[in-house]
């Protein structure tokens, strides 16, 4: 949910059937917000995807190695 914008990338939903049904239908009733909504939805995932994921990662490695490289410096 932290991820997502209710109503600009997808629909948040309480445990209720019916709630979700109703967003389905919208959904299914709007194809032009339906369509950009995904395009939206899209753009964010994209974001998250393996290749960024992996790019993050090393950095945040290569950060904490280099550091731990580094002289300790003695507080007192």
């Amino acid at each position: 949910p932290e991820n997502l914008q209710h109503g600009v990338d997808g629909f948040l939903t309480n445990d209720d059937p019916a709630e979700f049904a109703e967003r389905v239908e919208y959904l299914l009733d709007h194809s032009a917000e339906r369509a950009a909504m995904s395009a939206r939805a899209r753009a964010n995932a994209a974001a998250f995807s393996i290749e960024r994921m992996v790019d993050h990662f090393e950095r945040f490695y290569e950060s904490v190695i280099t550091g731990a490289r580094e002289p300790a410096t003695q507080t007192a």
